[in-house]
């Protein structure tokens, strides 16, 4: 392309166009970039609406010439939201043409689409070029009937987008539009996925069959509607057609339990309105909401649940494993639903599954390092759980002291621990010189402690002592402890560790005492509050001890992917060559 003929397009300069075609003989407005864009593909592209009607009129075929991607000006102009070009090129088209676009027979003009099959219309809709999609329409309506290469159909665009009035114009087109989608979906699933209430609304007006449609995963417009927790969504499609609640996806799984799954409380209510027999609504692998519930640790689905009279009896129905929702709270060991299950009425504490496990069973068989089991253990035995009865087979021994674990590391918990009594000991023995309230410094008692006669720097002296003699006691136990048998590491570790809390109170009562000393008598409130907050640590750490120990981690999924990662790693080098 002359580099004056692709500047007076870059700039819309009128007057240098028609210089340059007077300049010639042979006609320069067709030559093209590398690219294979004409002049009007770039005046198009940047809006230069006065040069592209001379362009046209002087050179007509430059309108539908292709560039290297296939697109024809008019699809540069739609793409680009350029709305009198749009007006432009198709007013242009009917006055100079008989009918390019139109279809024969089944087939249509190539020249409709680009590489990536999209119309004119396509582009539009993919920039939210509202006006211009319109004006398409009452172009050539046909275009409502292309489908580009990943499957996208205008109406799918529309309803995705949420261009409302481009959605009503389509679907008033009688049946001269395509409902296709990627995957499978229709137009009401992506309405849906994305949240786009208005056309949720105007397709199941004129298009109810929609609701029934399933995409190629097997979902209906309902499972995402529920899965995401859409309540108007949901209501919307239940009032057009209740019976799309009973369709389940490739997987067995029907949008009630995904709901239930998801912990989506308020979408569940919603949707019993218009279920019956929910109680009967199970997914391929026998599981109920209840179960689904439970599983995914929702526990105020299962609250919800086993508070409605229909679903009282959920609390004791077998999947097909036999697994009832207790035992799936302990074989997950969800504790706080543990606790749930177990304050319901009709819970069946002997109920066994298609292994003959009752939940003690499967509490008593877990020998991971996990102090919630031990805590669900001591919770069923208390509420009466009974043991398989009439069993002899080998029953692996409930672990209650983590020491006693085969997997425990007692090497790198005595290295712990030694560290922990190195510090304390350092702590305490330099109180023990630097006295509450200094020394004094004349008189016959010079050198003595000031508060030797008080009471609290007794309790300071002593407290300190005992912390300095246990966390002296625990090093020199563990020195010789690394040098022993696993059996008499264990033992040894087992008492330093009952040694460092004896350490640590101590050395909590030392500074108690010590703030008490100093600041007692200038600020009696601030002492007391000291001592009070020092008196709470107990507490707080069995508060604490006892939160942590029965809650269940909440692990991202970067968290989840690395542990499944782990153990595939795991289970791969364990496997024989």
């Amino acid at each position: 392309m002359d580099p004056r003929l692709y500047r007076a397009a870059t700039l819309g300069d009128v007057k240098l166009l028609k210089e340059i075609a007077l300049e010639n003989s042979q006609h320069p407005l067709l030559s093209l970039t590398p690219y294979k864009n004409t002049i009007l593909h770039i005046t198009v592209r940047l809006g230069h609406e006065n040069f592209a009607r001379e362009s046209l009129q002087l050179c007509p075929s430059l309108y539908d010439l292709p560039n290297a991607n296939r697109d024809t000006p008019l699809h540069i102009a739609a793409r680009a939201g350029h709305f009198g070009l749009v007006k432009l090129l198709t007013d242009w088209y009917r006055e100079n043409s008989k009918g390019d676009l139109e279809a024969g027979g089944e087939s249509v003009d190539s020249g409709v689409w680009n590489l990536e099959k999209n119309s004119p219309l396509h582009e539009a809709l993919r920039n939210k070029h509202q006006h211009a999609a319109l004006h398409l329409l009452e172009f050539e309506p046909r275009q409502a009937c292309f489908v580009n290469n990943v499957g996208e159909s205008p109406l799918y665009l529309a309803a995705r987008l949420g261009l409302l009035p481009v959605l009503q114009r389509i679907v008033k087109l009688s049946s001269n539009f395509s409902q296709q989608g990627p995957d499978g979906k229709t137009p009401l699933h992506a309405a849906v996925i994305w949240k786009r209430l208005r056309s949720v609304e105007v397709l199941l007006h004129h298009l109810p069959h929609l609701a029934q449609h399933s995409d190629t995963f097997g979902k209906t417009a309902l499972h995402y509607a529920a899965s995401k927790g859409f309540l108007r969504i949901v209501r919307l499609i239940l009032q057009t057609d209740p019976s799309v609640a009973y369709i389940t996806d490739n997987e067995g799984q029907l949008p009630l339990l995904m709901a239930a799954g998801s912990g989506r409380l308020l979408t569940i209510e919603v949707m019993l309105e218009f279920c019956q027999d929910p109680v009967d609504m199970l997914n391929t692998s026998g599981r109920n909401a209840l179960h689904l519930a439970v599983e995914n640790n929702k526990a105020q689905i299962v609250r919800a649940l086993l508070n409605r009279p229909e679903h009282k009896k959920l609390i004791n129905e077998p999947d097909h494993e036999g697994n009832t929702p207790l035992h799936l709270a302990t074989q997950h060991r969800f504790y706080n639903i543990v606790k749930l299950l177990l304050a319901a009425d009709g819970v069946d504490l002997t109920a066994t599954n298609k292994d003959g496990l009752t939940a003690l069973d499967i509490s008593e068989s877990d020998r991971r390092l996990v102090f919630r089991q031990i805590v669900i253990r001591r919770t069923l035995m208390r509420h009466g759980a009974a043991r398989l009865r009439g069993d002899h087979r080998e029953r692996v021994p409930f672990i209650l002291n983590p020491l006693d674990h085969p997997n425990v590391d007692l090497k790198s918990m005595a290295n712990t621990l030694s560290l922990v009594a190195t510090l304390l000991a350092t702590v305490t023995f330099a109180a023990a010189f630097t006295m509450p309230g200094g020394y004094k410094n004349d008189g016959p008692d010079e050198g003595m402690a000031v508060f030797v006669r008080s009471v609290a720097l007794k309790v300071f002296v002593l407290s300190d002592t005992v912390a300095m003699c246990s966390s002296i006691t625990v090093a020199f136990l563990l020195v010789w402890g690394m040098l022993g048998d696993p059996g008499f590491l264990r033992g040894i570790v087992g008492c330093c560790v009952k040694l460092l809390w004896m350490a640590l109170f101590g050395t909590m009562i030392t500074f108690m005492t010590g703030v008490y000393l100093v600041i007692s008598k200038d600020s009696l409130w601030v002492a007391i509050v000291v001592c009070v907050m020092s008196c709470m640590v107990p507490f707080l750490v069995y508060y604490l001890f006892d939160a942590y120990s029965t809650s269940t981690p909440r692990m991202n999924k970067s968290h989840q992917n690395i542990r499944l990662r782990k153990r595939k790693l795991t289970e791969q080098s364990s496997d024989p060559i």
